[in-house]
């Protein structure tokens, strides 16, 4: 399970990055650490304030030792190229597991995963500390998450719980959130 939830989300991104798309669409809220928003807009929410994702080249640093340890991830790091040429970082405790996946390449942002959202069994938009995120392929056990950090990066998450009570997580979904909003404060401003 833990080898495939990786797949999967690099497997959204080939699908999508040879997609066209618009970033039309209306800011979510702003306030809310994480809130939900309408996704039935034609594009994704734009981002008011911008990160630049492209400023870490290694997806192994996005979180730091202290984060991972918070997170209860802290164990070795294990990278792979994804599908838009990219390098996705991983880690895997016996607790659960996270990868993250950036994607500054491409260009389209949320926009992709927005223009193609029917292809999804599940996709939910959220806002994770101000800016637009959404979350699919949630199970009992795992969630990913994409989330904007400027209208043409975003950062993809994968998060797995093995055993709840002692990663302190009991939903894939919050556990992804907590990891980006980590992230999210480890980012420079962007333009």
């Amino acid at each position: 399970m833990k080898a495939t939830l990786t797949v999967v989300v690099c497997v959204a991104g080939v699908t999508l990055t040879g997609c066209t798309s618009t970033n039309g669409g209306t800011p979510g809220p702003t306030s809310a650490t994480t809130s939900q928003s309408p996704s039935n807009a034609p594009g994704a929410p734009k981002v008011t304030h911008p990160k630049n994702l492209a400023a870490n080249s290694d997806s192994c640093q996005l979180l730091t030792e202290q984060q991972r340890r918070q997170l209860g991830v802290q164990g070795t790091s294990k990278t792979e190229q994804t599908p838009w040429g990219q390098t996705a970082c991983g880690w895997r405790s016996d607790n659960g597991s996270m990868t993250l996946a950036p994607d500054t390449k491409t260009g389209k942002g949320l926009s992709q995963l927005y223009q193609h959202k029917d292809n999804f069994s599940d996709f939910t938009a959220i806002v994770v500390d101000g800016y637009p995120a959404v979350t699919t392929d949630k199970s009992k056990s795992s969630c990913a998450l994409d989330l904007g950090v400027s209208d043409s990066q975003y950062l993809s998450l994968s998060a797995y719980i093995a055993r709840p009570a002692e990663l302190g997580f009991q939903d894939p979904c919050l556990f992804a959130q907590k990891a980006a909003s980590l992230v999210l404060g480890n980012l420079p401003a962007g333009q």
